[in-house]
């Protein structure tokens, strides 16, 4: 997959769809796509981190369904201080350059499951802490 990566379709392609396989793969090589849903065995708290900035600093991104094989404990809280909403763990942060969306992010453990995705401000609940750049 990381062959893959290197080509020019796969940098200039803007979406990706990976099911129902699982793949071995570095997850931040899949951060300039606008629409993204994957398959992988594993993904970091570090990794969940990089995904969120650029999401945030990305015009085009629309959202990212990351399906994961293997879960990890620490991806639950690795974002800061959440919501929680049924078997959800949620965080709003304010996208770069705009007024009108935010990036939501949705953590299911018992799913294994991770979704971003850009939302109007009207349809973020007004009880929930938005959080800005970098936090």
């Amino acid at each position: 997959m990381d062959q893959i990566a290197k080509t020019e379709q796969w940098k200039n392609a803007k979406e990706f769809i990976n099911r129902p396989y699982s793949l071995n793969m570095d997850v931040k090589l899949t951060s300039h796509f606008s629409k993204c849903n994957i398959y992988v065995k594993s993904i970091s708290g570090t990794d969940l981190n990089f995904l969120k900035e650029s999401y945030i600093k990305s015009p085009n991104f629309k959202y990212s369904h990351i399906g994961v094989e293997f879960w990890n404990e620490e991806l639950s809280s690795a974002l800061g201080p959440f919501d929680i909403d049924g078997i959800y763990r949620k965080w709003y942060f304010r996208v770069q350059n705009s007024d009108e969306n935010m990036l939501k992010v949705e953590i299911s453990s018992e799913e294994k499951q991770i979704d971003f995705e850009v939302i109007q401000m009207d349809n973020v609940p007004d009880q929930v802490v938005v959080k800005k750049l970098n936090n």
